[in-house]
C-alpha cells in the first residue's frame, strides 16, 4: 500500500516539474507506415492531407502566427511556451515579397 501511495505522489510531483532536459537528437515516427498495411491508414492519410491543404502559408507577422498557432483550439496550445517561442523564431522564415 505504501508503494502505491509513493507512486501516486511521485506522479503528482512530476506533473508539476518542468525539467530542462538537454537532448542531442529527435526521433520522428513516420505516420504513413504501418505493419497492418496501407488500408489501415486511409482515414489518417485523408485527415492529414486535408489539413495540410488548408494550412496557411503566409502570415502578416511572427506575432500573428504565434497567436494563431497557440489558440486554445489548436494542438500547439498544449506546447510548453518555450517550445512555441522557439518554433516561431527558428522555423518561420521572412518572405521577401510579403508586405
Amino acid at each position: 500500500m505504501l508503494i502505491k501511495w509513493l507512486i501516486i505522489l511521485s506522479r503528482l510531483i512530476l506533473q508539476e516539474l518542468k525539467p530542462d532536459l538537454p537532448f542531442s537528437f529527435l526521433v520522428i515516427v513516420e505516420p504513413m507506415v504501418s505493419p497492418k498495411g496501407q488500408e489501415q491508414l486511409k482515414s489518417l492519410r485523408k485527415s492529414l492531407t486535408t489539413r495540410a491543404s488548408k494550412r496557411q502559408e503566409l502570415w502578416s507577422s511572427r506575432l500573428h502566427f504565434k497567436q494563431e498557432l497557440g489558440a486554445p483550439t489548436r494542438h500547439a496550445a498544449k506546447w510548453d511556451p518555450r517550445v512555441l517561442d522557439s518554433f516561431v523564431v527558428r522555423e518561420i522564415l521572412h518572405h521577401q515579397n510579403y508586405n
